[in-house]
C-alpha cells in the first residue's frame, strides 16, 4: 500500500512538473519570448554585400560622355570620359572641353582641351529647329589663332552628336558672334557638320574617311 501511494505521489508530481515546463517550451505566444536564430556567416556576408551595392549605387554618379579635344598630332578627336551626371549633359561636355578646367586630370598624355582657359558656358539652349545656342563668357575669345577652326569643329561636332542638335550658333556675353576675331572665320550662319573636321591636310598626309564621316589624317609611311 505504501509502495502504491509513493507511485501515485510521484506521478502527480511529474504531471505538475510537465505542465510547468510546458509553459516554457510552448512559450507565451509573444515573439519577444523566442530568441531569433543566430545569423550564419553566409547571411552576414549577403547583408554586407547588399549594403555595399547600395552605397556604390549612390556614389556612382557619373556616366560616359564624349568630348572633342586636340590629340597628340593636333587633330580634333572624340574622347569618351566618365563625367558627372547633370541636368544638362550637353552643357557639361562643353565645360569639360575648357583648357585648365576639370578635364585636365582626365586627359590622356598628349591630349589637350581646346576652349581657352577661364571660358564659362553661360547658357546653352536648343530651339525647336534643333539649333543649339551657346553663350560663352568673354574668355572664349582669348584663344590661340591656329586653333580657331579646331575650336569651332570641336564645339560643332560635340553638340551635334546629340540627337536634338543639328546646328550650332555662338554667342559671347549674350551677343551673337558674327565672326571669329583672329582668323575671321564667318559665323553669319549656324555651324553644322557639313563644315567638316580636320580638313587642313598636311603635305605628307593621306586622307582616310570612315563611316562616321569623321576624317582622319594619317602620316604617310
Amino acid at each position: 500500500m505504501k509502495h502504491q501511494h509513493w507511485i501515485r505521489s510521484a506521478a502527480i508530481a511529474g504531471v505538475i512538473a510537465l505542465l510547468t515546463t510546458g509553459c516554457s517550451v510552448l512559450g507565451t505566444g509573444k515573439k519577444s519570448d523566442i530568441d531569433a536564430p543566430p545569423t550564419t556567416g553566409a547571411e552576414a556576408d549577403a547583408k554586407t554585400t547588399s549594403a555595399a551595392v547600395t552605397i556604390d549605387m549612390i556614389e556612382d554618379n557619373s556616366s560616359q560622355m564624349t568630348v572633342y579635344v586636340k590629340d597628340a598630332k593636333g587633330f580634333v578627336a572624340p574622347l569618351s570620359l566618365g563625367l558627372p551626371k547633370t541636368v544638362s549633359v550637353a552643357k557639361t561636355t562643353l565645360e569639360y572641353m575648357v583648357d585648365g578646367g576639370p578635364v585636365a586630370s582626365l586627359l590622356p598624355s598628349g591630349f589637350q582641351a581646346l576652349l581657352p582657359k577661364g571660358t564659362k558656358v553661360v547658357s546653352l539652349n536648343v530651339t525647336s529647329d534643333k539649333r543649339a545656342i551657346v553663350d560663352f563668357s568673354k574668355e572664349f575669345l582669348n584663344y590661340d589663332g591656329p586653333n580657331e577652326r579646331k575650336i569651332l569643329e570641336a564645339i560643332t561636332w560635340n553638340l551635334t552628336s546629340f540627337p536634338t542638335v543639328e546646328k550650332v550658333q555662338l554667342r559671347v556675353d549674350g551677343k551673337d558672334l558674327k565672326e571669329m576675331p583672329k582668323g575671321k572665320t564667318p559665323l553669319d550662319t549656324p555651324l553644322a557638320r557639313s563644315m567638316g573636321i580636320n580638313i587642313e591636310k598636311a603635305e605628307d598626309a593621306e586622307i582616310w574617311s570612315i563611316h562616321t564621316g569623321y576624317t582622319l589624317f594619317l602620316e604617310s609611311k
